[in-house]
């Protein structure tokens, strides 16, 4: 297993700063900046990453538990899967997402995402949006605005 390089500042992830001629490793670690800014409970990020070259295995860390506010973990597994969607928004706007499963590995429920090489280096345009979103997003309790999302969004 490899060490991600970890930003100290994660907040200062910028998608325009994606590099199509580092390795596909580097680039997944890139994308993975935008999963760990995922919303969560309470702000716990309770996400571990196992990296494999073109994959990457995202589980629970069973040492952060809420027994108070997610006596279930229910809480806990929704926090992942937006780590989850933020990781596969971003590496379809690089053109880099291949596939995911759900799956178990040594008693941990988690998601292994697949990554695939860019040789066209296309960016996806339809995305951006998304991505865009990924670092404005804030932890704002009480009322959300009512808007409309657009259907080439939810179409895909």
């Amino acid at each position: 297993m490899k060490n991600l390089p970890v930003d100290n500042d994660p907040w200062s992830w910028d998608y325009k700063k994606f590099s199509f001629n580092s390795t596909l490793y580097d680039q997944i670690c890139f994308c993975l900046s935008a999963g760990i800014l995922a919303p969560s409970t309470h702000n716990c990020q309770p996400w571990l990453f196992e990296m494999g070259d073109a994959s990457c295995f995202i589980f629970l860390n069973s040492e952060i538990e809420l027994p108070e506010a997610d006596p279930k973990g229910y809480y806990a597994y929704a926090s992942i899967g937006a780590c989850f969607e933020n990781l596969i928004t971003a590496a379809r706007y690089f053109g880099i997402y291949k596939s995911h499963r759900y799956t178990k590995r040594k008693n941990h429920l988690g998601i292994e995402v697949f990554f695939k090489e860019n040789t066209q280096k296309n960016i996806f345009k339809k995305y951006e949006p998304l991505v865009v979103a990924i670092t404005k997003r804030n932890n704002a309790r009480g009322l959300f605005t009512q808007q409309k999302i657009s259907s080439e969004i939810l179409n895909d």
